[in-house]
């Protein structure tokens, strides 16, 4: 599954997605870095609840556990 990451409104959030819109979670920025919260019960469920050092090293995760690719769009979420 590929998952779409859109920033969000909340200026320390970015939205996660599938292709066709559906919830995954969202990644929160906290002083420790980059913090997944997936959506219970979906294909992100298993990310480590960790700090990542980088968005970047948060959305490999989240590619990993998705077997599919991580993107940061353009367009942000409203």
């Amino acid at each position: 599954m590929d998952v779409l990451v859109k920033r969000s409104v909340d200026a320390d959030a970015w939205v996660l997605s599938d292709r066709l819109g559906r919830d995954l979670g969202l990644i929160t920025w906290v002083r420790q870095g980059f913090v997944v919260r997936p959506v219970p019960d979906t294909a992100l469920s298993a990310v480590a609840l960790r700090p990542f050092a980088s968005l970047d090293d948060a959305m490999a995760e989240i590619a990993t556990h998705a077997k599919g690719v991580c993107e940061l769009s353009a367009e942000p979420s409203l």
